[in-house]
């Protein structure tokens, strides 16, 4: 009796997001943050002392788009953040809106829109 071995598929984890740092303070280097060069594409969450405070979105660089956030109308209003790398741009937008609903952070006025059914 010869036995047979089944085929071992390919795992599908990793498939949309490609690298990731997660919890960094705000005082550490920002040069680690996949920029424009590096299709930095993704999602990124800000945190203040109570937990997440906002969720964003970037189809070009997560780096300049989170120190944007040192100057804007969210400076010190956090203290540490996580980003999520998604090359695939297509995914972005539905990811963040999906967070947005679910998680409802203080710092976003937006709550996550999605595109519109077609009849």
């Amino acid at each position: 009796m010869t036995r047979t071995r089944k085929k071992s598929k390919k795992s599908k984890k990793g498939k949309i997001v490609k690298d990731k740092d997660e919890f960094v303070n705000i005082y550490e280097n920002f040069d680690e943050i996949p920029n424009s060069r590096m299709k930095g594409s993704g999602v990124y969450a800000l945190y203040d002392n109570y937990g997440l405070y906002y969720i964003g979105l970037t189809n070009r660089s997560l780096r300049s788009r989170i120190r944007r956030h040192t100057i804007d109308r969210h400076k010190n209003k956090w203290t540490k953040y996580s980003w999520y790398k998604i090359p695939r741009i297509d995914y972005v937008k539905d990811i963040e809106s999906i967070l947005l609903r679910i998680m409802r952070p203080r710092g976003n006025k937006v709550r996550g829109r999605f595109r519109k059914k077609r009849s």
